[in-house]
C-alpha cells in the first residue's frame, strides 16, 4: 500500500490522479501557436486552476517563462493599487524585477520585462469573475486587449500572451466588444470527465491495497456526471474506506460514500457557496426554479445556471449528487414550493448527461439501475457492408452508434414538432468523447450527420482525404478535411477552399466532380467530392492493374482536363500520380487542387517550394509564383515516364532524365515529345497541356501497335481525321 493518498478534491492539484482532458491538449497548442488570448470559463471546483499548473509545469522553459496571477485577494476599490498589486505578483511569480513598475502604463512594465530575457512570457490570471463588481473591469480588460492589439507596432509584444480564468461569462466582464480581450481569444472548454476517464481516476484506488469490483466506476459516473470535484471528493472517502476494508470495495461503498457527502453537505464550502449564490440573485433564483417545473428559461439564464455549476442545459440538476442537495428535502433545497394535490405529479428531475438510451453503453454491469431499454447495438458477428465504418477500437464503435441512436431521436422530435435541446445537448457531448484529442474517427459524421466517415484514405500536406457514405443520396463520397492545426492561418484555410472552388469549376469529366464546395462541422473544415472507386494512378501503375499501352490514355485524358485548366487561366502546380484517380472503369480524375494557381488567387500564393519533388518542375522548388501552365506539363509528362515504367521513379531520374526515357517500352516519337516535355528551363517546353497534349496524341497515333478502341475520344477522333 502507497503512503499518500492520490486524491484531492479541493484546491489546486496536479498530483497523479490528474486526468487530462481535451482542454489541457487545447490550452497547450493555443500557447503554443500563440495566435490568440486563450481563456476558460468555467464553474468553480472544475479543475480550472489545476490545468493552469499542470500546463505551466507542461511548457518548455528555455521557451517560456511563466507568470500566475489569483485575482481572489486582490483591491478592487482602487485601480490604480490594483495594477500595483497585479503587476507586482506577476513579477514575483516570474522573477522579474520589480523596481521599473509602472501601474500608470502597464504596456511599459511589460515591454521593459520583455527587453530582458528572450523568452516568451506566458501570464495566467485566475479568477478574474471576482472583477464582476469592480467599476474599473471595463478599463481593466480593455488594457489587456491592448496589449493584444499593439503586436502589431511592437514586435516584443508578440512574446507576451494572457490566459483568462473565471466563472464569469466574458459579457458580464465587458459590454463593448471591440474594447474586450476575449473577442480577440479563443475558448477552451473544461467538460466534465467522460466515463472512460472517471474508470481511469478510479483505477488508483487499488494502490490503497484493496481490490475493487467492476462496478465502481460506473456507478461513481453515475452520481457525479463526471464532474470533476465530486469524483475526487467520493474517491477521497472510498480512499478511507479501502485502507481499512476486509473485502473489495464496491457499488454499495460507493453509494455509502455519497450518502455521507450528502447528509455533510451543510459543512461542505462548495455545496454552501453554489447554494449562496443562487438564493442572493434573485433572477437567478427564479431562473432555476423555473427549470425545475419545466417552465422555459432564456439562453442567459441556462449559460449563468451552468457557471455556477448547479445546471446543465434545461436540465437544473447537473448530476445525481447536486439533485440530492440542491433538491427537494436535500439539506440546501432550492426547489419551489409546493401545495401538494393528488392530482399533483412528481417533477421528474434528470441529471444524466446522457439520456436513458445511452446509459445504457458504460452501465451495462449496473442493469439493475436502470429501467430503460439497452442503447442500440451493433453485434460484434454482424456482417460487414461497404457503409459499415472501420472503427479504431469498441469504444469508438459504441460511441458512434449511440451518436446515430441520437441523431435518429432528433430526426423523429423535428418532425414531431417536439423541442430538441436536450437531445442536442447529449449529441454534443456524444461528438466531444468521439472527437477526444481534437481528432476525427471513422464512425464520426459531418454536415450535422450527413456524412459518415467510413475510413481514412491518406494524409497530405493540407489534409486527410476520408471515405465516407452520403446519407442523404445513400451513396460514397471523399472528403478531403483540413488539418486541425491549419484551421488558423487565414492564408492555407483560403487556399484549401479555393482549390474546391475550382475544382467544382472546371466541369470536365477528367476533373473530379465536387458535391460540396465549403463545409465546418465544429471546427473542421472540409469539402465532398464524388468518390473515385477505382483508387489512384499511381497504385494501379504499380499493382500492375495500368500497364504498357493503357497508361498514355490516362495521361491524355487528364491532359484535357488540364488544357481547359490552363484556359481558364488556373495553373495546378501538384500534378502527379497520386492526384489522378480513377472511376470503376479506369478513367482518370484529376484532384487535389489546393496549390492551385491563378488570376482569381490575389494574396493566394506562397513562395516556399511547392509541389513533390521528383513529379515537380525545377521552377517549383525555388519560384513557384512565377509558375505557369508549363509546370504542369512538367508534372504530367514525369507521371508518363512512371506509368510507362512501371515502378517508383528514383531521384537518378533527375539528373539522368533522357537515359531513363530511351530504357521505356514507347515509340521514337512518344520518347521525344516526353524528353521535351521534361526540359529542365521551362522555356524549353510545350506551352500548355493543350500543345503537351496534342504532340503526344500525334506521336502515338503514329505508333503501328496502337488499336483504334484503346484511344481516347479526342485520339480517335484525330485518328479518323488522318
Amino acid at each position: 500500500m502507497t503512503s499518500g493518498i492520490p486524491y484531492r478534491a479541493a484546491g489546486t492539484f496536479s498530483g497523479k490522479s490528474y486526468v487530462e482532458r481535451r482542454a489541457d491538449r487545447e490550452l497547450r497548442k493555443e500557447i503554443e501557436d500563440n495566435q490568440r488570448y486563450p481563456y476558460l470559463v468555467a464553474p468553480r471546483q472544475s479543475g480550472k486552476s489545476s490545468l493552469i499548473v499542470r500546463t505551466m509545469s507542461a511548457l518548455d522553459p528555455n521557451v517560456f517563462r511563466c507568470a500566475f496571477v489569483d485575482l481572489s485577494p486582490f483591491p478592487i476599490d482602487d485601480y490604480d493599487a490594483f495594477w500595483r498589486r497585479f503587476l507586482g505578483a506577476v513579477a514575483r511569480s516570474a522573477q522579474l524585477a520589480s523596481d521599473n513598475i509602472d501601474s500608470d502604463y502597464p504596456e511599459d512594465t511589460f515591454l521593459h520585462w520583455l527587453s530582458t530575457f528572450p523568452e516568451r512570457l506566458v501570464l495566467f490570471v485566475d479568477e478574474i469573475d471576482v472583477l464582476i463588481d469592480a467599476r474599473y473591469k471595463e478599463q481593466f480588460f480593455s488594457q489587456i486587449r491592448s496589449l493584444f492589439n499593439q503586436r502589431a507596432v511592437e514586435e516584443r509584444l508578440n512574446r507576451l500572451q494572457i490566459v483568462l480564468s473565471g466563472a464569469a461569462h466574458p459579457s458580464r466582464l465587458i459590454e463593448d466588444e471591440l474594447r474586450s480581450p476575449f473577442n480577440v481569444g479563443i475558448e477552451v472548454e473544461l467538460d466534465d470527465l467522460s466515463p472512460a476517464q472517471v474508470k481511469q481516476l478510479s483505477l488508483h484506488l487499488s494502490e490503497s491495497g484493496t481490490a475493487t469490483d467492476g462496478l465502481v466506476h460506473a456507478r461513481l459516473y453515475r452520481h457525479t456526471g463526471g464532474s470533476v470535484y465530486l469524483c475526487q471528493l467520493v474517491l477521497e472517502q472510498l480512499w478511507s474506506t479501502a485502507v481499512t476494508a476486509s473485502s473489495r470495495i464496491g457499488a454499495a461503498d460507493v453509494d455509502a460514500a455519497v450518502d455521507a457527502i450528502v447528509h455533510g453537505a451543510p459543512r461542505n464550502v462548495h455545496f454552501k457557496s453554489m447554494y449562496d449564490t443562487v438564493v442572493k440573485n434573485a433572477l437567478l433564483l427564479s431562473d432555476f426554479r423555473r427549470l425545475c417545473t419545466r417552465e422555459a428559461v432564456d439562453e442567459r439564464g441556462r449559460q449563468e445556471l451552468a457557471l455556477v455549476g448547479i445546471g446543465r442545459g434545461v436540465k437544473p440538476f447537473r448530476n445525481d449528487i447536486y439533485r440530492r442537495v440542491f433538491g427537494t428535502g436535500g439539506p440546501f433545497d432550492l426547489t419551489p414550493s409546493r401545495h401538494v394535490h393528488e392530482e399533483d405529479a412528481p417533477v421528474d428531475y434528470d441529471y444524466w448527461p446522457l439520456s436513458r438510451a445511452e446509459r445504457e453503453s458504460f452501465m451495462t454491469l449496473e442493469a439493475e439501475l436502470l429501467e430503460a431499454e439497452p442503447a442500440p447495438r451493433v453485434a460484434p458477428d454482424a456482417p460487414l457492408t461497404p457503409f459499415t465504418p472501420k472503427y479504431a477500437n469498441e469504444e469508438i464503435r459504441s460511441l458512434s452508434v449511440r451518436l446515430e441512436a441520437a441523431r435518429n431521436r432528433k430526426r423523429s422530435l423535428q418532425e414531431a414538432g417536439v423541442i430538441t435541446v436536450a437531445v442536442e445537448q447529449e449529441i454534443l457531448f456524444l461528438r466531444r468523447q468521439l472527437r477526444e484529442g481534437s481528432q476525427l474517427q471513422a464512425g464520426d459524421s459531418l454536415g450535422d450527420g450527413r456524412y459518415l466517415l467510413l475510413e481514412s484514405l491518406g494524409s497530405g500536406g493540407f489534409g486527410r482525404v476520408w471515405r465516407a457514405l452520403d446519407r442523404d443520396r445513400n451513396e460514397q463520397v471523399a472528403i478531403k478535411v483540413l488539418h486541425s492545426h491549419l484551421g488558423g492561418d487565414a492564408i492555407r484555410l483560403e487556399r484549401f477552399f479555393r482549390g474546391a472552388r475550382i475544382m467544382a469549376e472546371l466541369v470536365h469529366e477528367a476533373v473530379v466532380r465536387v458535391v460540396e464546395t465549403h463545409g465546418n462541422d465544429g471546427g473542421f473544415h472540409y469539402f465532398v467530392m464524388a468518390f473515385a472507386t477505382g483508387g489512384d494512378f499511381r497504385r494501379a501503375v504499380l499493382e500492375k492493374r495500368i500497364v504498357g499501352g493503357a497508361v498514355l490514355p490516362v495521361v491524355l485524358k487528364v491532359g484535357e482536363a488540364l488544357a481547359k485548366a490552363h484556359a481558364q487561366g488556373y495553373v495546378h502546380r501538384d500534378v502527379k500520380p497520386a492526384n489522378i484517380l480513377l472511376d470503376e472503369s479506369g478513367s482518370p480524375r484529376l484532384t487535389d487542387f489546393d496549390l492551385v494557381s491563378g488570376a482569381d488567387t490575389t494574396g493566394g500564393t506562397r513562395t516556399g517550394a511547392l509541389g513533390t519533388f521528383i513529379y515537380a518542375a525545377p521552377e517549383l522548388l525555388h519560384r513557384p509564383q512565377d509558375a505557369d501552365a508549363r509546370a504542369d506539363v512538367y508534372g504530367l509528362a514525369m507521371s508518363a515516364v512512371f506509368g510507362l515504367c512501371g515502378e517508383e521513379l528514383p531521384l537518378d531520374v533527375l539528373r539522368n532524365t533522357e537515359e531513363w526515357i530511351e530504357r521505356l517500352s514507347c515509340s521514337a516519337a512518344v520518347k521525344h515529345v516526353l524528353k521535351r516535355a521534361l526540359e529542365w528551363r521551362s522555356d524549353g517546353r510545350f506551352r500548355d497541356a493543350a500543345a503537351f497534349s496534342d504532340a503526344l496524341r500525334a506521336a502515338w497515333l503514329a505508333s503501328a501497335e496502337v488499336p483504334a478502341d484503346h484511344a481516347p475520344d479526342a485520339a480517335r477522333g484525330a485518328a479518323a481525321a488522318r
